[in-house]
């Protein structure tokens, strides 16, 4: 028996339909234009309010720039290393530690102008913040409102998430080697080396921290924290980086206290808070949310719910909040700030500033003449969920 259809069912829409959704399309792709290029001619337009207000920076043309190799390439930008500058008498400056972030040319349309406005809002970030030492330094830029605008920042030798992976870990599957001239039990080196291990470790967070707590003093929510988006600098200092999903709170975007109307499901899946996946108000609690996860990764030294699907995580840890396993080894004043810093409800999370204090008490507690002989930290072995 076949499928009967409706006689006043259009099944193949004449031209008229046709022509009148492609009208409808190409004004909505009008629309959608004329908005991203106001949005860049107001980033523009506050950058250089911005830069008229703030600290001197140079402004170059893309020619005086010598440029090396590609470091790193984005959806938007690449970043190269920046050999020399010449300026305009045709002496050159050359930069070892100096780093240029462009537009890809590749973009072209509405994905360019999106770009040059975040470029131009990462900008006026750095401009006001950057004099922070563990946040990125803004050297220079290219001329303001030009099409090939760029930014000049320091040169970072590698990032937090290299740090974890690539130096930490090997450092703590070897924790049970005798380096020095320590006269221990196997057993005491172990536990002696794990306790330096997590002292490095909490130093360098209570520096990026410092910068977190430092962005919000400043009503600046980051959006995107995360080991990947700080940096370790040739000294090895920790730097923030990466400003293109920060947002700056204005009072006519509160709803209550803390709580902002700004875009849902704005950031990495793995580090996003609850109220912000399920498209609530948020504020400043989110980033504290996410470092709470970088924090137990740090620790952990694993992929946060590395073995649950995108939808087990939504369900797991979304909706029920599900958390990653908290080692009852740890200190309890660890297991504590965690328990707090990921809390489902933003008012029990701590602040950025009170995150630092406890983070400097923790340090204080294990840089101190150990108490007892009872271990002190273990890594879960247990599912990573």
């Amino acid at each position: 028996m076949g499928v009967g259809f409706h006689d006043d069912v259009d099944l193949i829409p004449d031209k008229r339909t046709v022509s009148s959704r492609i009208d409808s399309e190409s004004k909505d792709s009008s629309r959608r234009a004329k908005m991203l290029q106001q949005r860049c001619m107001d980033s523009v337009a506050k950058m250089r309010e911005t830069f008229k207000n703030s600290r001197p920076i140079l402004q170059h043309r893309i020619s005086q720039l010598e440029i090396g190799e590609t470091l790193g390439r984005g959806g938007f930008g690449e970043v190269h290393s920046l050999r020399s500058i010449s300026s305009e008498d045709g002496e050159h400056e050359t930069f070892t530690s100096m780093a240029l972030k462009q537009i890809r040319g590749s973009l072209y349309g509405a994905q360019r102008l999106q770009a040059q406005a975040d470029l131009a809002k990462e900008a006026e970030f750095l401009r006001a913040l950057s004099t922070h030492p563990n946040i990125i330094t803004l050297h220079s830029t290219g001329i303001i409102g030009s099409p090939d605008f760029f930014l000049v920042m320091d040169k970072l030798e590698k990032t937090f998430e290299d740090m974890i992976y690539k130096e930490w870990k090997p450092l703590y599957e070897q924790r049970d080697v005798n380096t020095g001239e320590m006269k221990l039990s196997k057993r005491e080196i172990k536990k002696e080396n794990t306790r330096n291990l997590m002292i490095s470790q909490i130093k360098l967070l209570i520096e990026v921290c410092s910068a977190y707590s430092f962005l919000h003093d400043n009503l600046v929510l980051f959006r995107d924290v995360k080991p990947e988006n700080v940096g370790i600098d040739f000294d090895g200092v920790a730097k923030v980086f990466d400003f293109g999903l920060a947002r700056e709170l204005k009072e006519e975007e509160q709803v209550s206290k803390d709580e902002y109307k700004l875009t849902p499901q704005t950031g990495s899946r793995v580090y996003m808070a609850p109220e912000v996946f399920t498209s609530q108000p948020y504020g400043l609690p989110y980033d504290v949310y996410s470092f709470s996860i970088m924090f137990w990764e740090t620790l952990t030294m694993e992929t946060p719910y590395s073995n649950l699907t995108k939808a087990q995580h939504a369900n797991f840890a979304m909706l029920n909040s599900r958390r990653p396993p908290i080692d009852p080894k740890w200190p309890k004043n660890i297991q504590q700030l965690l328990t707090s810093g990921w809390s489902r409800d933003p008012s029990k999370r701590p602040t950025m500033k009170v995150f630092q204090e406890k983070l400097r008490d923790i340090l204080s507690s294990l840089e101190a003449p150990p108490q007892s002989k009872r271990g002190f930290f273990r890594r879960p072995s247990s599912r990573n969920v």
